[in-house]
């Protein structure tokens, strides 16, 4: 029998027929059959085969018993022939549409799962939100905030705290990660994430009016942002990464070091897991920039953190590949620029904001507070690696040296800058330049609790030394003459609101008294200056120390300080830990939980607690010029400070101290005059109060 010519081109058996075949029949096609005087070849022209009709899948029992399936629903005829059940599996493209509208709807109904299969989608390269609006969205899953039952506040007491952050917190360490236009669009629209504006307004509440009810809202604000951000660790956004940097900024205003080790080491996973190290060209300017600058907050916080120390240290400058912050003028109009690296140096200068040499500068430090804690570990002398150490030199030299003139240090140029937030970058840099430079020359300065033993001291050579204690103290002295000469301008503000600022200007103060109470005249420090600047510290601190409360030992160590110049043959009061120097953890008792809002200074640690130097920095290019290359003559006096025995007391707590980060609270009652490292009640004696 002759097959029809549709079967014969489908490659099929043909039943033949009458005036159709079975197959024909049962696929709608018109048979060749049908008409016997117009049957052709298939392959002539002119032939008139009808279309290929795919067959509906098979059943899955006809499927098995690889039988032919008519594909009726709901059963097939085969099946109803046998009596048999006739089950229909999906095809690959209906299973993967059926799979997906059950997960959307699953996602809907948990906003958990919505975030975390939303940084999934990310990860596998599905389309993301291209608008900072947009993320915003897909972050809070709503469209509509009412403020008021949000924040238990009105509306324009909310808008209170948005201002507050941008003059107060936007010029702090690259805090400036949030767009000015931007955030107070999606506010007023209702569209700003929860937990960032719970976040922002509690980390503002230290700098305006203070209240019992305003004290108690910010608690209960930093609470529950910090509730919203660990409850769902799987929102991998930028708004919860950024609340999770605001409450950094909170924390280590409260002292509170221990939690803020945690949280940026927490913060550092959602930077890689977002990819803010790596530049995206297909986002918007605004989105690139802020994603930039929330990375360079993470790296100074890392730094701050891990204080030099390698094994701390999450974020180190080579996992990044993210050019420096713009300008904020052309990070405020969206104007799109290019700028360069962090370590590239070679090419031409670009216009760099303030904070841009800032991260150059804490970047060198880095280096140079590992190179010092490789000497301390070996007790070896920088005699035997000069050549690094005239490198760290001349980086720290290069950066002062590419300051464009307009960020150069005068009191004229802060007092351009003293009634507008970008004071608080100006004078960190260059506070924090000077300060830079004195941690690498206080290695050969006896009595700093970083110095090398006084046997390796003696061992080096005197010219090394004199030049290096020389110039530790110039570096201090730059730093007081800064501050001397334009606090005034802002006797009735805050000077800068960045907390390292109770570092710097306390290391500084340890330089200028151990050259009051030095036998070299060569290097001694007259009292008279020594008490200007450290009255000007004192009265900068002091009122600081209204919103951060619980760095007000600071305030009480330099008091005894100045003290102790009036009386230039009292012996310099011993340091607790003078040679001593723990680099690793050391267990404290349990930070207080209720900082927010707490006005008591932290207590002063006693004999049986750990005292740990808080070695907080903030950046800062100086005004007074490079130390001279020519070596000062030899100093013959090397003092003799004897060290106390470090006690440490164990206690079952899972809460730390870090290195350059402090003690986050003290054993003894807070009214005792003892300072952070010195024992003043000896060295005072009955002047002692």
């Amino acid at each position: 029998m002759t097959a029809c010519a549709q079967c014969r081109q489908r490659k099929v058996r043909c039943r033949g027929g009458p005036d159709s075949c079975d197959a024909c029949n049962r696929l709608g096609f018109r048979c060749s059959l049908a008409t016997p005087s117009t049957l052709i070849s298939p392959l002539s022209s002119g032939s008139s085969i009808a279309p290929r009709k795919r067959v509906g899948r098979a059943c899955e029992a006809c499927h098995t018993r690889r039988a032919r399936c008519s594909a009726d629903t709901p059963s097939c005829a085969r099946c109803r022939q046998l009596g048999i059940p006739c089950n229909y599996s999906l095809s690959i493209r209906q299973y993967r549409a059926q799979e997906h509208s059950r997960r959307q709807s699953h996602v809907e109904e948990d906003p958990v799962e919505q975030q975390w299969q939303g940084g999934i989608d990310d990860v596998a390269g599905r389309s993301t939100p291209t608008t900072m609006d947009e993320t915003a969205l897909s972050a809070t899953g709503a469209t509509d905030h009412d403020w008021d039952e949000v924040l238990g506040c009105e509306k324009t007491a909310a808008r209170q705290h948005i201002d507050a952050y941008f003059e107060f917190i936007y010029p702090v360490q690259v805090y400036s990660f949030l767009h000015r236009a931007d955030l107070l669009h999606r506010y007023s629209s209702g569209s700003l994430s929860e937990v960032l504006l719970l976040a922002l307004c509690g980390a503002t509440s230290r700098f305006l009016p203070s209240t019992t009810v305003r004290m108690a809202q910010a608690k209960s604000w930093i609470e529950r942002a910090e509730r919203t951000v660990f409850q769902s660790l799987g929102k991998v956004d930028m708004a919860h990464l950024q609340a999770l940097m605001l409450l950094v900024f909170n924390r280590s205003g409260n002292h509170q070091t221990g939690k803020v080790f945690y949280f940026l080491s927490l913060a550092v996973r959602m930077a890689y897991f977002l990819k803010l190290h790596k530049e995206d060209d297909r986002l918007p300017f605004i989105e690139q920039e802020s994603r930039r600058r929330l990375l360079w907050c993470i790296f100074v916080a890392d730094r701050f953190c891990s204080g030099g120390v390698r094994e701390y240290l999450l974020l180190p400058a080579s996992s990044i590949h993210v050019q420096l912050p713009c300008r904020d003028h052309c990070f405020d109009f969206d104007t799109a620029v290019k700028s360069e690296h962090l370590r590239d140096t070679a090419r031409a200068q670009s216009e760099l904001p303030l904070c841009a040499y800032l991260l150059r500068v804490l970047d060198v430090r880095m280096r140079v507070l590992q190179y010092s804690k490789s000497l301390l570990e070996t007790s070896s002398s920088p005699e035997q690696s000069l050549a690094q150490f005239q490198s760290l030199e001349k980086e720290i030299r290069d950066i002062y040296n590419s300051l464009p003139n307009e960020y150069h240090f005068s009191p004229r140029a802060f007092q351009l800058r003293a009634y507008s937030p970008t004071r608080t970058s100006f004078i960190a840099l260059h506070i924090y330049w000077h300060h830079c430079n004195c941690e690498l020359y206080r290695l050969l300065n006896p009595g700093y609790r970083e110095a090398l033993p006084h046997a390796v001291i003696h061992s080096t050579s005197p010219d090394l030394v004199a030049y290096a204690q020389s110039n530790c103290l110039q570096h201090a002295v730059s730093v007081g003459e800064i501050v001397a000469s334009t606090h005034g301008f802002v006797e009735s503000e805050l000077y800068i609101s960045d907390i390292a600022q109770f570092v710097t200007l306390y290391q500084a103060s340890c330089a200028i008294l151990y050259a009051c109470h030095r036998d070299s005249p060569a290097y001694s420090m007259d009292p008279e200056a020594a008490r200007r600047y450290f009255t000007a510290f004192i009265a900068t601190l002091s009122k600081s120390t209204q919103y951060f409360p619980r760095y007000q030992i600071y305030v009480q160590d330099i008091q005894n300080m100045l003290r102790s110049i009036d009386d230039p043959s009292s012996p310099l009061p011993v340091q607790k830990h003078a040679t001593e120097v723990d680099f690793r953890a050391r267990p404290l008792p349990e930070e207080n939980s209720d900082g927010e809002g707490s006005t008591d200074p932290p207590r002063v640690a006693t004999a049986s607690t750990v005292d740990i130097l808080p070695n907080r920095r903030v950046p800062q290019p100086a005004a007074v010029g490079m130390a001279s290359a020519t070596l000062p003559p030899a100093l013959n006096v090397v003092p003799d400070i004897p060290a106390q025995q470090e006690v440490i007391t164990p206690v079952d707590s899972h809460d730390f101290s870090w290195p350059y980060l402090g003690a986050t609270e003290y054993g003894a009652d807070a009214g005792t005059d003892q300072g952070l490292l010195w024992d003043w009640a000896d060295a005072l004696s009955t002047n002692f109060a």
